[in-house]
């Protein structure tokens, strides 16, 4: 009986109370510990007198040992809000939650609801997604935009949405992605090894070897 109420229950349902959970665990105590680690690093970059001396850092020297995108968006951030632990660490704790619809959003087309609300549960729940959230680093976001990506580009090659708007939403993502993190070319050459290897083909990797 209990489990045929809790099939009633519609999935967005779920999904939004595992965002909401999401959040709480990411904002919990956001500003509670003073800048650590890595961290320090960040700070360094986005507290650059101008946008100008931080791309610089990005670009020119490399000294920041990271694309722009994060440190951009804190620096403004920062400038208009003031500086402060939880600010600085907000956006990785936004991305962190919004990782939570989109892992179901990436799933659920592909697979069943169960296994799309059971990934999405992880992602909310494990301390392994939710350290990263809370950290002033680029980690949250490298998730965010290899989950997006991915199912963008799921959706042009297995399910033939091919449309403009697919398509710019899967560049776009791409192009944030890359912009936050070196090491996400490693998903877009994930996305090129598949298409080589099943030619866009909807069966698994492996039966195709």
């Amino acid at each position: 009986m209990m489990v045929n109420r809790l099939k009633q229950i519609p999935p967005w349902v779920w999904i939004l109370a595992l965002t909401l959970v999401a959040a709480a665990l990411r904002f919990y105590g956001l500003g509670s510990k003073s800048i650590h680690g890595d961290e320090f690093k960040s700070v360094w970059v986005i507290t650059h007198p101008s946008l100008r001396t931080l791309w610089h850092a990005t670009f020119i020297d490399m000294t920041a040992g990271r694309p722009p995108l994060l440190y951009s968006l804190l620096h403004i951030i920062v400038t208009i809000f003031g500086f402060t632990p939880a600010m600085v660490r907000s956006v990785s704790a936004i991305c962190g939650t919004l990782a939570v619809p989109a892992v179901f959003m990436l799933v659920r087309p592909r697979t069943s609801q169960a296994a799309a609300l059971i990934a999405a549960a992880v992602l909310a729940l494990h301390p392994y997604f939710i350290v990263p959230s809370q950290e002033c680093r680029d980690y949250a976001w490298l998730l965010l935009f290899s989950i997006l990506a991915t199912h963008f580009f799921l959706r042009i090659v297995w399910d033939q949405r091919s449309e403009p708007k697919t398509l710019i939403l899967y560049v776009v993502s791409v192009l944030a992605g890359t912009w936050v993190h070196h090491y996400f070319w490693l998903v877009v050459a994930s996305h090129g090894l598949y298409v080589l290897i099943t030619n866009g083909s909807r069966k698994r990797w492996f039966d195709q070897i």
